[in-house]
């Protein structure tokens, strides 16, 4: 982890204030280096109350908790993105310039998401939480069906969302979607995207529970 996924997981672990000092020990870092930190995860989006003599209190995440997600799945490396065009693309990025290991791509926002048929999947920045896992299935091309359709009844279930065939609803509003793609030779998958997309007002969990959520369904 880095220094400011490590200051944000401390943050976390805390109900009440840190004082900067208390951070910095922790960190093992300078408290120019904790200030820092501070700052680029407020312009990621967190809300970190501070004063004087009392430090710093986390109010809200804008990021996943990826300490956590490391600790429950550590046989998958986990990427954050600001902003990418489509975390699948970046996915089958991956696989072409040789990543063979199983990894999880976060973004806040896509330029050119993606959607069944060839259509596009709105994703704002700020509104919606988009991951791909980059899997590497054991499965025949003729299984790829199976492997898509369980893909998105498990993801409907673990978010408790009505699903029309790839797109997820809550209370009847339209909450996200999702998008299988694969790579194959002749014999075998050679590897799977699996795309989700969530639109964060239709969920109650905060981000961290919301994406802990998702990669749990897509494992």
């Amino acid at each position: 982890m880095n220094l400011k996924e490590n200051a944000l997981s401390v943050l976390r672990a805390e109900q009440n204030y840190i004082s900067g000092e208390t951070l910095a020990e922790r960190l093992n870092v300078t408290r120019q280096a904790v200030n820092k930190a501070v700052n680029a995860l407020i312009a990621e989006g967190c809300k970190i109350e501070s004063g004087k003599n009392r430090g710093y209190r986390l109010l809200y995440s804008a990021l996943p908790d990826f300490a956590r997600l490391r600790e429950r799945f550590p046989q998958t490396d986990f990427l954050w993105r600001d902003k990418t065009d489509s975390t699948n693309a970046e996915a089958q990025r991956l696989y072409a310039s040789g990543v063979r290991g199983r990894t999880a791509i976060f973004a806040k926002e896509q330029t050119a998401g993606k959607a069944r048929y060839g259509g596009a999947f709105d994703s704002p920045a700020g509104g919606g939480l988009y991951v791909t896992l980059l899997d590497f299935p054991n499965i025949a091309p003729q299984e790829i069906s199976a492997y898509s359709e369980n893909v998105y009844e498990k993801t409907a279930r673990a978010l408790c969302c009505e699903r029309k065939e790839f797109r997820l609803f809550k209370e009847g509003a339209h909450a996200g979607g999702m998008l299988v793609e694969t790579i194959s030779d002749p014999d075998k998958v050679l590897c799977a995207a699996a795309g989700i997309g969530v639109y964060l007002h239709c969920f109650k969990q905060d981000l961290a529970t919301l994406a802990e959520e998702i990669f749990s369904a897509l494992l």
